[in-house]
Parts: structure tokens; C-alpha cells; sequence
């Protein structure tokens, strides 16, 4: 029974934010004396030992119990989510305000961020926001530093900052910014305009004594050292430049902190499939804790031959002495670190086993590992909403199996050093394929990709990182705190060693690379992938293998398409959109380039990963509206990631429309074809049109099916203004549309009254940048769809807009990817999803 409300509790956690109106019942107080009555009478069957003999009787008070468990778990989550949320930032603002430094920063130079406590006076509250830098700049413009370098752990600061509410790109495949956010609980970004320090008595005559005092009490004051002595760790192994990647990696495998980690690194760690590696996991735990516990019981046990609790294990055997040292050093550990997700599940399984162990129970394995998810859970329901707990207890999950499994068989204890040798061999190679196989649907529904030489890399990695370089990392830290130059010879000598490793890596970088693999499974391929797994790894005989090769098979089945789909990508202050035809795909426009070193483009960031989600390995043709970047720039990632057959835009360009593997063609008024069903044609511009001004020389498409008897339109407009729609009612004076995407991205200047009369839309759809610099959509712009009663959307708004026509004879419909998950709602709609009684 435990094990069924553990599984109970956790799908509903898996469950939150979700839109769906049948959750509403969810908050019902009936669950409670549900729950109490169907544990009540379970229970007293089985004292009674009646459960065999009303085996059905049985079954329905157990499965009303993980039902209330489910709803009660779901009506938890669901109130966490709701106040987290009510706490968010809602607008845009420049706030004057107090900021105080309670952990240390992450990443360098532009990539800087730090989480900050903001005390704002006028409102009486403070909120956890994620600070960015803003580039100082002298008189010739040049930059000289950041606004927020002198941030100085555990310092109180008088600061204006530019604070927005947390928002990012929304679309299917994309990362989801918002949710990290939520996860780590932010409550909104913001850009440090001024800083100033500030004492603690300044700070308590401004009226914030409370918190004041809050900082100065020991759980507080000890939190602070912890974040100072991680501090002093990462300025003695990477200082300020963390160019020795070597100690950097050695940083990450100590503390956690990845911020000295180079892209580089991580991308060879990623492709090998080795990137978990970089994050404390519980074997760190367990070996600094066992280190700790050994050193302070040789303490203890030199206090003894001296005198000093002589007779202390004739009152409290040893291994009750042992235990508590032990569960102290590993809490230290796992706060040191930060409380990550492995980490945290180790600390609550020992805690578990400790308990069971002082109290003499009896608890499997599996039983400790659900407990453990389902209380790291209860501390913190958002942890669901992160990769590394799937991960953490799926890996945990199978290394369980194994190990029962081995535990089944019957030991031989004749076999000498060589065969016992040879069976760990085997053992950690079948451990490792099982791991990879299990986690297989995890992985590519997370990263998109998989490395095929994992299995082997982590056969080897995975010893040699924990036996031998975590030691000496943690043996270099420790030694460090009473002899420094102690401390880092150990740490060089760990270096070297980790030189070496990496050096092999880089050998054998090429091979990887070609057994790295990105994955186009959608939806329902890696469902049915997880099912087939999860069939192939219950006990033999308890259902036909068949129906997992049924399972994985389907994966690989195309699906039947609707008649057309068309997407208007969240890409920010820019353009992408996709049609898919039931065999066909034409991308029109890429979105923005990556606007500073370093940072992808929405090539990379959207549209690769989009593609990807849904299963799209090939492009029938790119058609690019124009060459200004915000709707050209993101070609280069698409075309490195993406096979390509066609490239056709406006004008050529040496540099943006020059890929020798895709043929190019100059779009021009008149070109027409037809995919499935559906027709595409180029109304603009003419031929002898002239191509100086991009935005009135754009690619305007027209996309036509038929609908119940009746056509169904969608006209594209790039970035057309009020001269090209002129010429544009011209040529074709009964231009109609169902789907209009306005031009230039709701500029006044785009999308003149008499156009927007003519072509008379059923829905608008702008793609624009949320808060961008140019005001778009603008209220003119906006004035006239109104006046005009045109329903609109904006991807700012909305995320990503998805219009789907499943056949002729049926009628279009379209959705937002805002609309799936309760933080993703527009702050206008998010009281619809209110379900609280």
C-alpha cells in the first residue's frame, strides 16, 4: 500500500499547472475522509488477514486510496503553484529598492547573474529576483565594466533596478524559461541601474529590523558561511578568469558550482554522455560523509585511549555513535552544495535507512526510494519540473533492479580474484546498457539528443571520476582549510590527472560525434518508446515480450498529418513560421541572429528544437520574406541542423542566402505550386520590382486549401508596408484571407485600414517581442483591427499560435502553446484557471 500512495503522490505532482478543467475536483475536501476511511478498513483486513479472502473489497479500498492520495498530492501542488505565481512580478518597473547578497553569483563577464533578496519600502515586501548586468561605458563608448561587479556576498545595497516579470520564448521543443524560473523561484529578472552599499543599521532605520534580524540569526548566519566557504573554493581554483578548465571541472565535481566551466567543456562532456557527471551526485555524498565520519571517529577514539568518554560504548554501542556523525556529515554536504536533487534524495535515503535501522524496521529498497522522492517532493513540489529528478530516481530505480537481481542469483564462492574480476566487469557493462535504456525516453524528451557511446564512456568515467578524482578533490578541499599549499598540490596533482582524462576524451571526440544523435521522436513516439521499455523491463511472464516490440515499433511509424498545419513561432522581435502539408514542409522566415558572442540564434534556440519535437528531419524549401536579420537570421543553424532541399527569398546575398548545398531561387510575383492538396503562391513582388528596400520588397505568400466546400486562406506578409499593400490591392483588387500575419509586426506603418478592409481576416496574428524597444504592436495598428472588429493574437502574449485544418470536410481550429501549463498563461487569463473553492 505504501508503495501504490507513493506512486499516487507523485503522478499528482508530475500533474501540476495543468490546464484542464476536471482538476477543479480535485480540491474537494471529501478526499480527506476518503483517504482516512479506505486506509482505515484496508488496514483492518489485512490485521484481520482478511485481504486474500476479500481480495476485491481489497483492491477498491486500495485504489480509492491512491485516488485520494492523487487529488490531495494535485490540490497541494496546485495551491504552491498559485502563490508562487501570486508573488511573480506583473509588470515592468523601475524600482528603488534594497537588495541583499545571500549566495553567490553564477557565470562570468556577460553571462553574469545573481540572486538577490529585493526589499522594496514602498510596497512592504521583498521578492527573489535574478540581477543581470548593465554595461558602464565612457565618453568614447567604450565599455569598462559591469554594473554589478562589486556585489559583495552578504552586503546589504541601495539599488534602482529595471525589474520585469519572468517571461521567455514559448514553443513546443523550446527550453521554457519561465518554468526554470519558477522552479528555482524567482520571481522576476532585472537589470542593476545604481548600486550602493548599505550598513545593517541603515538598513534598519529605513524599517526593515525584521529582516535585519532575520539575517543575523544562526540558521541564517550559517547558511552565509556556507555560500562564503563555497566562495573562497572557487576563487582558489578558478579566481576570475577560470581559465584552467581543469580546476574548473574539479570546482563543479566539489561544489556544484559550474559557473568556470567553459561552453566547450560542456559540450564535450554532453557528447560523450558524461554531462551528469558534472553534477554532485549521491556517491560525492556518501564519500565525503564517510571520510568526515572516519576522521572524526579516529577523534573520538584518540579522546577515549586519553580518557576523555572511556566508557562511552559500554552506554551506546558504536555503530548508534557512528550513526549520528555520519547523518551530520552528510547534511553538511548536501547544504553545502546547495541542496541539489541527487544530493538531496541521498540525504533523505540515509535519513530513511538511519531511522529503519535505529528503529528496527524491515524497508525495501524501492520502498526508501519512492519515500525519498515523495518527501523531497513534499519539501518542494517544483522539483518535478526538473530534469535531474527524473534522472537522479530513474537511474536510482534501475540500479535497485539490478542489484535485487544480482542478489537472486546464487553466488559461487569458489571463484578466485580474476572471475570475481570479470563478473563486476560485466555486472557495471549490463548496469550501464540498462541505464541507458531506461532513461533513453528521459533524455530525448529533455535534450533532443543521444550519445551512443555513453554506455562505454561511463564504464570508464564513471569509476575513475568517483574513486579516484572526487576523493582527491574532496581530501584537496579539506586539506586546504589547515595547510593551503598542501591543499593545492593535491588539487594539481587531481588536475593532471583529470588533464589526462580529458585529454582521451578529446581523442576520441570525432567518433563520439558521429554516435551523437539528435532525436525527432514527437508526443507520441516517445510514449510509446517509454511503454515498450517499461514492458521489456517487468519479470519475465508477466506480460508477452511482443507487445513491447509492438510499443517500439510504433516509434518509428509515421503519422498521419492533418491537411495543414501552419505555426507562427515565439521567436521574439522577429518572423518564423512553418506549413506542413500531409508530406511537405515550408519554413518562411528564420527568425533573429544571435545579437552577442556567445549567445545562439533562434535558429538554435526555437526553430532547430521545434523541428525536432515534431518530427521534422528535412525542409522542402526555406523562404525567406527578406534579408533583415530579425527574419533571416536564424537560416545558418536551420541549414547546419536541418536538411535542406531549397532556398528562395527576395534578393541574393553573398553572405545570408550563400549555402552551396541548397539551391537558391529569387522569389517573384506569379511562382505557384502545390503540395497535398494545398496551394502556395508568391503575390509579391513583381519581377521588375526594385529590391533596395527590403521591408516594401518582402515576399508576400498566399497559402489556400479548401474548407467544407469554401477556401481557406493564410496570407504571410513579411515585413510589407502601406506601399507594397498599394501595389499589392493592385495586382490582386479581391484579395482575401481567413489568416492574416500583419506585416512588419503590427507597425503603424504596416497594415493600413483600407488593407486590413479588403482582405478582412478571421484572425491577426502579429509576431512580436514582448517589451521590445519599438512598441510593436502599435495602438494604431491595434486601433485599426478593433475598429474593423479583427480578432488578433500576439506571440508575445500567446507563445506560439498553431492553426491546424484536419481535412477538407472539417473546420480550422488554432491554439496557443501559453494554453498548456498554468504559468505560462497571460497575466489577462490566468484567474479563468482559478479552481480554489
Amino acid at each position: 500500500m505504501i508503495r501504490w500512495l507513493c506512486v499516487g503522490w507523485i503522478a499528482a505532482i508530475s500533474c501540476i499547472g495543468l490546464t484542464q478543467s476536471f482538476f477543479q475536483y480535485c480540491h474537494a475536501s471529501v478526499w480527506w475522509f476518503s483517504l482516512f476511511f479506505a486506509l482505515l478498513f484496508y488496514y483492518l483486513l489485512w490485521f484481520k488477514d482478511y485481504s486474500r479472502s476479500y481480495f476485491i473489497l481489497s483492491l477498491l479500498l486500495k485504489s480509492i486510496a491512491v485516488l485520494s492520495i492523487f487529488a490531495l498530492g494535485w490540490s497541494y501542488a496546485d495551491h504552491q503553484l498559485k502563490q508562487r505565481l501570486a508573488d511573480e512580478v506583473q509588470y515592468r518597473q523601475t524600482v528603488q529598492g534594497i537588495v541583499y547578497i545571500q549566495s553567490i553569483s553564477d557565470g562570468k563577464l556577460e553571462n553574469w547573474r545573481q540572486n538577490a533578496e529585493l526589499l522594496i519600502p514602498n510596497e512592504n515586501r521583498s521578492l527573489k529576483i535574478l540581477l543581470y548586468p548593465k554595461r558602464i561605458y565612457n565618453a568614447a563608448g567604450e565599455a569598462i565594466g559591469l554594473s554589478t561587479e562589486k556585489l559583495q556576498l552578504g552586503q546589504f545595497y541601495q539599488v534602482i533596478v529595471d525589474i520585469k516579470p519572468p517571461h521567455g520564448y514559448v514553443n513546443p521543443g523550446g527550453f521554457d524559461q519561465e518554468k526554470w524560473l519558477l522552479q528555482n523561484g524567482i520571481h522576476g529578472t532585472a537589470t542593476v541601474l545604481y548600486s550602493q552599499p548599505l550598513s545593517a543599521d541603515e538598513i534598519q532605520r529605513m524599517g526593515w529590523y525584521r529582516f535585519v534580524v532575520e539575517q543575523q540569526r544562526p540558521l541564517a548566519q550559517w547558511r552565509l558561511w556556507i555560500e562564503q566557504l563555497r566562495l573562497s573554493y572557487r576563487q582558489q581554483l578558478v579566481g576570475d578568469t577560470a581559465a584552467n578548465q581543469n580546476k574548473a571541472l574539479l570546482l563543479g565535481l566539489l561544489t556544484g558550482d559550474r559557473s568556470g566551466i567553459s561552453k566547450d567543456s560542456i559540450e564535450l562532456y554532453q557528447m560523450m554522455g558524461i554531462s551528469h557527471l558534472l553534477a554532485i551526485s549521491g556517491p560525492h555524498v556518501l564519500i565525503l560523509a564517510a571520510m568526515l565520519t572516519w576522521v572524526l571517529m579516529q577523534i573520538l577514539h584518540a579522546l577515549m585511549r586519553r580518557g576523555v568518554c572511556r566508557n562511552l560504548y559500554q552506554y551506546i554501542p558504536k555503530p548508534y555513535v557512528c550513526l549520528p556523525i555520519f547523518l551530520l556529515c552528510v547534511s553538511f554536504y548536501v547544504a553545502f552544495t546547495g541542496f541539489e536533487i541527487p544530493a538531496l534524495r541521498t540525504w533523505i535515503m540515509v535519513f530513511i535507512c538511519s531511522l529503519a535501522l535505529l528503529l528496527r524496521i524491515r524497508i525495501s529498497p524501492f520502498t526508501t526510494l519512492l519515500c525519498a522522492a515523495c518527501v523531497v517532493l513534499w519539501w518542494d513540489c517544483f522539483a518535478i519540473l526538473s530534469a535531474a529528478f527524473w534522472l537522479s530516481f530513474g537511474a536510482s530505480a534501475i540500479l535497485l533492479l539490478i542489484y535485487q537481481q544480482v542478489q537472486e542469483k546464487k553466488q559461487e564462492p569458489s571463484l578466485g580474484l580474476i572471475e570475481r574480476f570479470k563478473v563486476l566487469i560485466a555486472l557495471l557493462w549490463q548496469s550501464q546498457w540498462r541505464i541507458f535504456i531506461a532513461l533513453l525516453p528521459i533524455v530525448l524528451w529533455q535534450f533532443q539528443a543521444v550519445s551512443l557511446i555513453s554506455p562505454v564512456i561511463n564504464l570508464i568515467a564513471i569509476p575513475f571520476l568517483s574513486l579516484v578524482i572526487v576523493p582527491l578533490d574532496i581530501i584537496a578541499a579539506l586539506i586546504w582549510l589547515i595547510i593551503p599549499s598542501f591543499g593545492h598540490l593535491i588539487w594539481s596533482m587531481a588536475a593532471f590527472l583529470l588533464a589526462m582524462f580529458n585529454h582521451v576524451l578529446l581523442l576520441l571526440q570525432p567518433v563520439a560525434a558521429w554516435l551523437y544523435l539528435p532525436s525527432y521522436l514527437n508526443v507520441f513516439a516517445l510514449l510509446s518508446l517509454s511503454i515498450g521499455i517499461i514492458l521489456i523491463s517487468l519479470p519475465k511472464g508477466l506480460i508477452p515480450r511482443y507487445w513491447a516490440a509492438f510499443f517500439i515499433l510504433l516509434t518509428f511509424i509515421p503519422q498521419k498529418r492533418a491537411l495543414l498545419q501552419f505555426d507562427i513561432l515565439d521567436v521574439g522581435q522577429g518572423q518564423a513560421t512553418l506549413l506542413r502539408t500531409a508530406n511537405h514542409q515550408l519554413l518562411i522566415d528564420t527568425g533573429g541572429p544571435a545579437w552577442q558572442e556567445g549567445q545562439a540564434s533562434m535558429g538554435d534556440r526555437v526553430i532547430v528544437p521545434f523541428l525536432r519535437s515534431q518530427g521534422i528531419r528535412s525542409l522542402d524549401e526555406i523562404l525567406l520574406s527578406h534579408l533583415d536579420l530579425d527574419h533571416s537570421g536564424g537560416a545558418a543553424a536551420v541549414i547546419d541542423h536541418i536538411r535542406v532541399k531549397q532556398l528562395r527569398s527576395n534578393s541574393y546575398d553573398k553572405v545570408l542566402t550563400n549555402y552551396p548545398a541548397v539551391p537558391f531561387i529569387r522569389c517573384d510575383q506569379g511562382q505557384a505550386w502545390q503540395w497535398d492538396g494545398v496551394n502556395i503562391e508568391i503575390l509579391f513582388p513583381r519581377e521588375n520590382y526594385s529590391r533596395r528596400n527590403q521591408n516594401e520588397s518582402s515576399c508576400v505568400v498566399l497559402i489556400q486549401t479548401e474548407m467544407l466546400g469554401q477556401p481557406f486562406k493564410i496570407l504571410v506578409m513579411g515585413d510589407l508596408g502601406w506601399e507594397g499593400e498599394f501595389y499589392l490591392l493592385q495586382d490582386y483588387p479581391d484579395l482575401t484571407a481567413d489568416i492574416l500575419v500583419l506585416g512588419h509586426h503590427g507597425s503603424r506603418h504596416s497594415s493600413a485600414y483600407d488593407f486590413l478592409a479588403q482582405v478582412n481576416p478571421k484572425l491577426a496574428v502579429i509576431s512580436a517581442g514582448f517589451d521590445n524597444r519599438y512598441g510593436h504592436p502599435t495602438p494604431e495598428t491595434l486601433a485599426r483591427l478593433q475598429a474593423l472588429n479583427i480578432a488578433y493574437v500576439n506571440t508575445a502574449d500567446l507563445g506560439a499560435i498553431h492553426i491546424e485544418l484536419k481535412q477538407h470536410q472539417s473546420i480550422w481550429s488554432w491554439q496557443s502553446a501559453r494554453a498548456t501549463r498554468q504559468w505560462l498563461l497571460p497575466k489577462s487569463t490566468a484567474l479563468r484557471l482559478d479552481f480554489a473553492d
